[in-house]
Parts: structure tokens; sequence; C-alpha cells
């Protein structure tokens, strides 16, 4: 349990996972209007990569102002008060949730305002997509944002109030309703972020877990899994750096340090104010050294541990 509370968490701590849906036509909005809102929506994400949480407040803001029924403004808001809360309580940071001790009680309690607003924003959302699918039982842009909504909320149960069952209802359905998205539209690349974390975490499961886990109908393939993940990598829409992301962490549990490191190389480019990336390199150069050292390769260690202490460096003087 613990183990599959890690992995799933994994992907929001360092990203913003299915917070932000990828785009589908809707009848309701014109070309212009679209337009305009994918503008503020890509700002605004932006912002939240580089941990500007202003900006991403005003653009997010702007959203609910122009677009009062579309769910894009009130579940961006409510990913930029999960964000920034997990910044301030010092948790945008993978390795914590691999340590027993964030699983137990702990006397870190959250301001009631916080999770009270962020529950308002979401509850919004999913009216919102609700409406439209009571409607439209098929409008796959309002399921895509039903399921962005229940990993949003998975993320803040387990992360910031430590609600694991909650976490895990929450992350069932998100699951579901992205399973059904691309039912209806297989093309829809980004609903395969949800649906392949997923597939590798189940695939991954100890093989008595996974037997039992079998019998009640959880199956999945940790290939399957990395091979859909690294699809939204390379041809997703709005998912393509959350996908860049996880996949830092599944590539460091699977020891190809290498790989990690080019996506957090990449990502640290793209997001220069996002100091978390650069420490994702530099715990990659780090395990990196260690493996070509247990190869006797010792040239390739040291390089690899001069570029970590260099980045390490770096970051002290920022």
């Amino acid at each position: 349990m613990k183990y599959l509370i890690s992995v799933l968490i994994a992907l929001f701590v360092l990203g913003s996972a299915s917070a932000f849906a990828q785009t589908t036509p809707s009848g309701t909005m014109t070309e212009t209007e679209r337009a305009q809102l994918d503008s503020l929506r890509r700002s605004g994400i932006e912002a939240l990569y580089n941990l500007d949480y202003d900006k991403a407040q005003k653009d997010f803001k702007e959203i609910v102002r122009l677009y009062p029924n579309h769910p894009a403004g009130p579940q961006l808001l409510a990913a930029r008060v999960w964000i920034k809360t997990l910044y301030e309580s010092r948790r945008l940071q993978s390795s914590l949730y691999s340590s027993e001790s964030f699983y137990s009680s702990g006397d870190d309690k959250v301001d009631p305002k916080v999770v009270e607003e962020f529950r308002n924003l979401t509850r919004d959302a999913q009216r919102r997509c609700e409406s439209r699918l009571k409607e439209n039982p098929k409008d796959v842009e309002a399921l895509d944002w039903l399921a962005a909504i229940e990993g949003l909320k998975a993320s803040f149960e387990e992360a910031v109030e430590r609600r694991h069952l909650a976490a895990l209802r929450d992350g069932d359905d998100s699951v579901d309703h992205h399973r059904e998205v691309l039912k209806l539209d297989p093309a829809f690349v980004d609903a395969g972020l949800t649906v392949g974390l997923y597939e590798y975490v189940v695939g991954s499961l100890p093989l008595p877990i996974k037997v039992i886990a079998g019998i009640t109908g959880f199956r999945g393939s940790r290939k399957r899994g990395l091979q859909m993940l690294e699809r939204v990598a390379k041809e997703g829409n709005w998912s393509r750096d959350d996908a860049r992301t996880l996949l830092i962490v599944l590539y460091t549990r699977e020891k190809r340090y290498v790989d990690a490191l080019a996506h957090a190389r990449e990502l640290s480019a793209k997001y220069p104010r996002n100091y978390l990336f650069r420490l994702e390199a530099a715990d990659a150069l780090v395990s990196q050294a260690e493996l070509e050292r247990k190869n006797k390769n010792v040239e390739a260690a040291v390089r690899a541990e001069r570029e970590a202490f260099a980045t390490f460096d770096d970051l002290l003087l920022d």
C-alpha cells in the first residue's frame, strides 16, 4: 500500500500531473475564445512550473472571469493552491514520500482555510464538468477535466492531508475516467499519463500482491506503463512535461540514471526558476557515479561526481 502511494505521489510533487487537461474542440467556444483560454492556461502553467504563484493566480483568475462555465479556471486555481502549499511546507521533493516517517500521523497540520479553499475550487470545477456530462455523457473534454480534478484531489489528500484511503479512491476514479476518455478518443494522448502510471504501479507490485490484485481486477504491465508515459512525453499536448517529470522518478527507480538525467536537464533549462529539476539532475549524477564505480569505470564516475557537486554549488549560490 505504501509503495503504491509513494509512486503515485511522486507524479504530483514534482510536476502537475493531470491537472492540465488536453485541449479538445468545444462546440460552445469560438476559435478565438479557445486560443485565448489556451494562451492564459499555458502562461499560468509555465508560471507554476517556475514557482511563480502570483503570476499563475493572475492568469487563472482571468480564465474564471472570461469563462465562468468552464472547469479550467477553478481547476487550475486549485492546482496552484496545492503546489504552493507543498512548497511552503517543504514537501516539493520526491524523496520525502519514500520515507516511512511521512506516513506516520505527524504534527504539521495544514491551515484549515487552505483546505477549505482547495475543496471549494475543486467542488466548483467538478460541478461544471458534471453539468456538461449530464447533457452529453460522451463529452471527452469534460471527462478529461473530471479525471484531472479527481487526480488533483487525490494528490492533495495524500501529500497535504495524508488521507491515504481518500486519495486512493479519487485516484482510482481518475484512472477510470481517463480510460473512458481513451476509449472514446484513442488519439487523446495526454490521458495516457494517468493510465500509464497505473499500469506501471500495478505491474511493479511484488508477485504475491500482484496475484491478489489480479484476482480483484487490478492488472497492469510495467513495460506497457513506461511506453505509455514515454509516448505522452513525446507526443502529448499539455501533459508532456508532466510525463517527463514522472519519468525522472521512474527511470531512477529502474536505475536508468542517464535517461533520468536527460529529462531533468531538459526541464531545468525550460524552467530555470524551478530548482527541483536541478536537484533531480544532481541526484541522477550521484547515482550514475555510484553505478560507474561498481562497474570499475572510475573516470566516468569522477566526471559524474564533479558535475553533481558543481550543480549543488550553483544551487547554494542562487
